[in-house]
């Protein structure tokens, strides 16, 4: 059964197609952003100035050069995974949302990239709690990593889901 309008698609599927789009573009915003920004700019922005906090051995300095450490010790393989995870988590929403069937793939191969950015950060001590590398990785930052994995999957799982039931135009 091919769908040439949304007839026998549910309700939910659509508003969440769009929502993964929306992901997709945020999520291209801050690879680029990550990608594209300069040691030194990270390190003007995160290293707290001596008038805040008076001297650069304090608790806040040391966490911020962690972080700067941390940013730019990211292997080229990690830089590639990461930009090609989000290209296809990209594409592979839109396709979902236009209900085209190039799209399983396409979020199979977004998934897959996403667990290679998460390797890399476990592999190099992002999310190490325990560790004095515990400050690398903000709270934020955590359950950025936690929405990004579960996203992927729930986009790859709809996408399977309209393969089965032959929701694809």
């Amino acid at each position: 059964m091919r769908l040439d309008d949304n007839e026998g698609l549910p309700k939910w599927f659509m508003p969440l197609a769009a929502l993964g789009v929306i992901w997709g573009l945020a999520s291209a915003v801050f690879c680029y952003l990550s990608v594209s920004i300069d040691m030194e700019q990270l390190g003007a922005k995160l290293l707290p100035s001596l008038d805040t906090y008076g001297d650069i051995s304090s608790e806040k300095a040391t966490n911020a050069m962690k972080r700067i450490t941390f940013e730019g010790a990211r292997p080229l393989w990690a830089e590639a995974a990461y930009i090609i995870t989000t290209a296809a988590g990209l594409a592979g929403a839109i396709g979902l949302f236009l209900k085209k069937k190039w799209s399983l793939p396409v979020l199979g191969v977004s998934l897959i990239g996403v667990f290679l950015v998460q390797i890399d950060a476990w592999l190099r001590g992002g999310f190490a709690v325990l560790s004095d590398k515990a400050m690398v990785i903000s709270n934020r930052d955590m359950f950025i990593a936690f929405a990004t994995t579960v996203i992927a999957a729930g986009l790859f799982y709809m996408a399977m889901q309209a393969w089965e039931k032959k929701w694809y135009k």
